[in-house]
């Protein structure tokens, strides 16, 4: 499986909110998933979209299953992130996360928090390649009560 990323560029919560709503209502129920990322002063908002064949079959996994990617890349960073129902960094919450069925998939998003010296291209490329290199399986969900904040 091959996912796909969308670098948006510097805008505000509510443009990106609006772009990847209407990016996620155009996909085909068969489209690769797509990273889909935009820039502010203080952290990267970010939205995983993909098919919802491809997430755990309990909504309550979808935001650990979305986030896990982002944990990794930051772990490769050497930022020791964890995820407790949330991406975590020192207890405290560093992404503002949700998790929602929208068109015909399913939409992880949040924001991930800068670091002095950070580069999103290179946390994107993690990401990413994590995404290429995940075992995406096929399930269908309960329902679709999570809301992204």
């Amino acid at each position: 499986m091959k996912a796909r990323w969308i670098r948006l560029g510097v805008m505000g919560q509510a443009q990106f909110d609006a772009a990847y709503a209407a990016l996620a209502a155009a996909q085909p129920r068969d489209a690769a998933p797509v990273l889909v990322w935009a820039e502010e002063a203080a952290r990267y908002p970010f939205a995983l979209i993909a098919p919802l064949k491809f997430a755990p079959g309990r909504v309550q996994r979808w935001l650990s299953w979305g986030l896990a990617a982002a944990v990794a890349t930051y772990r490769q960073f050497g930022v020791p992130a964890y995820l407790d129902e949330e991406l975590v960094l020192h207890g405290r919450n560093i992404a503002q996360s949700g998790a929602a069925a929208l068109g015909v998939g399913v939409l992880v998003g949040g924001g991930a928090a800068r670091f002095a010296g950070d580069n999103f291209c290179q946390y994107r490329s993690c990401i990413v390649g994590d995404l290429r290199t995940a075992s995406f399986r096929r399930a269908t969900p309960a329902s679709s009560s999570h809301r992204l904040p």
